[in-house]
């Protein structure tokens, strides 16, 4: 359909907004010229663009209910599955929604977009796929990613899983909080200030940001372009390495990409920290925001690099406190011009736009201006407001000393392979009433940038490390290193994360359901891993089994030996609802898994899991098959195996159990060091070894295990 021809009177107002005197025989000329340029116009529009390619079938899905979402977490759950074979085949990937998956509504966080469907899949959705990972939905991030904290979203603000009341941070909120409480295995986030790590600081998991331009951002919602920055999130930091080996590399059709440099990051963990040569940046602590217990904790966690043979120092970098002043030049003036007033993507840069994007946002934010959150608007008074009355001189000497910027930290880092600080200064903080002053509720959103932000400027891959927790709120560690060298980044992430204190808090045990036969599966079409009966009464063995991951922090944590062929786990506790909405209150029954004999040589005994902070007297040590010598009823027995190559991928990095009606009251058991164990009812924790057998629970009386 063609455009419309501009008019007389369009003419004489775009010459006033630049300041220009015309006369009405002025115009009357200029609209003639015009004639020939709206020809072009029209014929683009009879012409068909290329658009990015969509490979595998899906369904929208559908926005979960508030009993499946208690964290706030989704916007839209789906299953879209991969190819059958791949690197993340059997990978439950969720997928922040400021990306483009094509069929499933995109809102990135604010109600401007709301409606929006893309018709593509981003680069990154399209590797996962061919990978063979299953894409299980998309995840709240803030309104439009302007916020590090976690209040800015809409509807409704996400919730921080160890402790509801407190910021996950952001803008990746939705996707640190799903991998935090184990609905999936890997997360997609976006970073232009820390919102990778940000949100895997406050959740206690592991989020990186690449080398600016080595993950394809083609297919997302962009806000400056030589800042944005697409990476993994994940529970360990094995599937960083993993998830990153499959989207990183140049597609051809992303400006940001200059040459990208990849590595093998999976064959990278297999080298220790021997020989590692880190320098702690004096600038990224003991600052006036700096919490006393985050600076010690990160410190402590850098002197286990010594035990474990590298080499520790201290080092200044004082341009690093100038780092956040250049990158606040950037971002205020560049996403005023891209991502508002360019509608997006903006022009002037030869690659990829989506098109349909730029449409539906632009209708969006310029018929309802008032809908955008108030961080954006305070960005975007301030961006307009240096852009008229300084022409742009401040940001572009700002994008002038970001070199300056990248020097700096080079310099170190030609004599250090990792630069360490604190990931985010202090824990998570309270999310602010939905009543709060605009001050409030701006500076929650902002003020937590200042160690991630300046290496969005230089570029610099960032990994956050949970290296602890205090008042059940995780303590992040930063890793930085150099441009395209995310291997050592991730080995040094890795050697951390065994190493991490031993007192862990089990807050949350999450079942992934699904059948084992097609007549099983859930009437939505959703095939999931296997789904336990709904029957209130026994069943027989051969009913289908339900299997759950029950998740810690590090396989060596538990003691668990590399010779160690199989190990398996039995959880049984009363079935109530779980926060994750994936437990129901009804009398089940499971047959266990199959396993093979926990090797002799494996360290797990009654100490070590004292050590992660179970009491002695819900420990029991079973043959597989055998039942619990007391139950309360009616309850649910989880178990699952896994073996020498899956030991660190699944074990590590896994959360915690957490029984937790709302309503129950606040009766907790308490473990070492009198952390919170879990809260009532009274959960019962087995060590099996042997073949299993078919495993039918009975009524029991409650009693202490001893």
């Amino acid at each position: 359909m063609p455009i419309q021809a501009p008019n007389v009177d369009q003419i004489l107002r775009l010459a006033d907004d630049f300041g220009m005197d015309l006369t009405l025989d002025d115009a009357h000329s200029f609209v003639r010229l015009m004639a020939g340029l709206k020809a072009s116009y029209d014929r683009l529009d009879e012409l068909v663009e290329p658009r990015l390619p969509v490979k595998y079938p899906r369904a929208p899905g559908s926005q979960p209910q508030a009993a499946e979402n208690p964290y706030n977490a989704w916007t839209f759950k789906t299953e879209i599955v991969g190819a059958s074979r791949g690197n993340l085949a059997g990978k439950r990937v969720a997928i922040k929604d400021n990306i483009c998956v094509a069929g499933v509504p995109m809102m990135n966080g604010s109600r401007v977009l709301e409606g929006y469907v893309p018709e593509v899949d981003a680069t990154v959705v399209t590797r996962i796929l061919d990978a063979g990972g299953t894409i299980v939905g998309k995840t709240v991030c803030e309104d439009l990613c302007f916020s590090g904290g976690s209040h800015t979203s809409k509807p409704l603000p996400v919730l921080n899983p160890h402790k509801p009341t407190h910021s996950a941070g952001g803008s990746s909120s939705g996707s640190a909080v799903v991998l935090a409480v184990g609905e999936a295995d890997m997360a997609l986030g976006g970073d232009q200030g820390g919102s990778i790590r940000m949100p895997a600081c406050w959740c206690g998991i592991y989020g990186l940001k690449a080398t600016h331009g080595l993950v394809p951002y083609t297919g997302v919602f962009p806000i400056e372009l030589t800042l944005d920055h697409c990476g993994p999130l994940a529970n360990s930091v094995e599937d960083v390495a993993l998830l990153l080996s499959v989207i990183a590399g140049p597609d051809g059709l992303d400006p940001r990409q200059i040459a990208p440099r990849t590595q093998d990051y999976v064959k990278a963990l297999d080298q220790d920290a021997s020989g590692l040569r880190i320098a702690v940046v004096s600038e990224g602590f003991d600052r006036p925001e700096s919490e006393a217990i985050v600076d010690k904790t990160v410190k402590n966690a850098a002197k286990t690099f010594e035990k474990l043979g590298a080499e520790v120092e201290e080092v200044s970098i004082p341009m690093h406190l100038d780092g956040y002043h250049i990158w606040n030049a950037i971002i205020v003036e560049g996403s005023t011009e891209l991502m508002i007033k360019g509608n997006g993507f903006g022009s002037n840069w030869d690659g990829h736009y989506t098109t349909s994007l730029m449409d539906a946002y632009a209708r969006g934010w310029r018929s309802r201006p008032n809908d955008m959150a108030e961080t954006v608007k305070t960005v975007l008074f301030f961006g307009e407001y240096a852009r008229r009355y300084y022409h742009g001189r401040y940001y572009a000497k700002a994008q002038n000393l970001r070199r300056t910027l990248r020097d700096a930290y080079g310099a170190v880092l030609k004599t250090h392979d990792l630069l360490l600080m604190p990931t985010i200064r202090f824990r998570a903080t309270p999310i602010p009433p939905a009543d709060c002053s605009r001050e409030e509720y701006v500076t929650s959103a902002l003020n937590m940038v200042a160690n991630t932000a300046p290496f969005d400027a230089s570029g610099h891959p960032a990994i956050n490390v949970p290296c602890g927790s205090a008042d059940d709120l995780p303590i992040g560690m930063m890793l930085i290193g150099r441009r395209y060298d995310e291997a050592t980044v991730l080995r040094g992430g890795r050697d951390q994360s065994v190493q991490a204190p031993k007192s862990v808090r089990l807050t949350h045990l999450t079942a992934a359901y699904g059948s084992k036969t097609d007549s099983d599966k859930p009437s939505n079409g959703v095939s999931m891993r296997s789904r336990p009966s709904t029957s209130s009464t026994h069943s027989t063995p051969s009913a289908s089994c339900a299997r759950a991951f029950v998740r810690f922090s590090g396989c060596d944590r538990l003691g668990l030996a590399p010779e160690a062929r199989c190990v398996t786990w039995r959880v049984t506790f009363p079935a109530l609802h779980c926060r994750s909405g994936l437990i129901r209150s009804a009398t089940r029954t499971h047959r266990p898994a199959r396993t093979s004999r926990i090797g002799k040589k494996s360290a797990i005994n009654r100490r070590t899991l004292e050590d992660i902070g179970v009491p002695s007297g819900y420990i029991e040590r079973r043959r597989c098959g055998d039942r619990p010598a007391s139950l309360s009823s009616p309850h649910v027995t989880h178990e699952f195996g896994g073996g020498p190559k899956t030991q660190r991928r699944v074990l590590s990095g896994l959360r915690q159990i957490q029984t937790l009606p709302s309503g129950l009251g606040d009766a907790s058991l308490k473990g070492t060091n009198s952390t919170p164990l879990m809260t009532h009812p009274k959960p019962v924790l087995a060590i099996c070894s042997g073949d299993s057998q078919s495993y039918s629970p009975q009524h029991h009386s409650p009693a202490a295990l001893r």
